[in-house]
């Protein structure tokens, strides 16, 4: 999983791109889509509308932990720079930056160890 910190305004920035997605691709079929997408729209029917409504009531002023799979931030990534971002998208996009740059995958941590045992 990847860990964004995410200000609540940045998570409904999150939830309203996967939003205009979802729109765009009402009358796409899954095969004409682009795997990126595919992924965005089958991690947006994994969302609850509890678990939104409970960023909406976050503090503005504070940034929380949010995770989500590797290839979903990825996903968002791609999309996020083929598109015209408004300043809170960018500002999403820079946290999805900084996340992938600073991710260490679980087997890139595993393998490492064997070469300080030697």
């Amino acid at each position: 999983m990847l860990v964004l910190s995410l200000y609540p305004a940045e998570f409904i920035t999150l939830i309203a791109f996967l939003s205009r997605i979802s729109r765009e691709q009402l009358n796409v079929p899954v095969t004409s889509q682009p795997l990126a997408i595919t992924v965005l729209l089958a991690y947006q029917e994994k969302l609850s509308m509890g678990r939104i409504f409970a960023w909406q009531q976050r503090n503005t002023k504070r940034a929380y932990r949010f995770q989500l799979p590797v290839p979903v931030a990825k996903a968002f990534h791609q999309e996020m720079q083929a598109t015209l971002l408004t300043p809170l998208q960018q500002a999403l996009l820079h946290q999805f930056d900084l996340a992938l740059i600073n991710y260490r995958s679980p087997q890139q941590q595993i393998n490492v160890l064997p070469e300080f045992i030697n």
